[in-house]
């Protein structure tokens, strides 16, 4: 058993339940959404062609969503490769030259911090902390 059927296998039990809770606007997120986005962006990730050590970065501020991108990742054997956006595109650049992510989840608003487009860029188009 991965990591990732760890966290998850009670998830239907709680499925109805907030698993995460965003502090400042109070929108929630629960097990069962988790379970369901977390398989989903893991069968999306293989269907790219990533496989066990393929790496995948996330530029992303604190979202509810996170710990999806995060299971979804380590649950197919990939890396999570994560950067904080406050980063300066030269930073990010040296990270990516070292990890050579084959894909990235970010905001569409944080596209234009790269120095070049350094692999698939996986755009959320709007901020889904909630």
């Amino acid at each position: 058993m991965n990591l990732c059927d760890f966290i998850l296998q009670d998830t239907d039990k709680y499925r109805d339940y907030p698993a995460f809770v965003n502090g400042e606007t109070h929108k929630h997120i629960t097990f069962g959404e988790i379970k369901s986005l977390t398989r989903s962006i893991g069968s999306g990730l293989l269907d790219a062609g990533l496989k066990i050590g393929s790496k995948v970065a996330t530029v992303l501020p604190n979202t509810l969503q996170f710990s999806s991108i995060l299971l979804g990742t380590v649950g197919i054997g990939s890396v999570l490769v994560p950067l904080s956006p406050m980063l300066t595109p030269p930073e990010m650049e040296r990270i990516f030259v070292i990890s050579k992510p084959e894909v990235i989840f970010t905001l569409a608003a944080f596209g234009g911090l790269f120095g070049r487009e350094p692999g698939p860029i996986l755009k959320l188009s709007k901020h889904p902390s909630g």
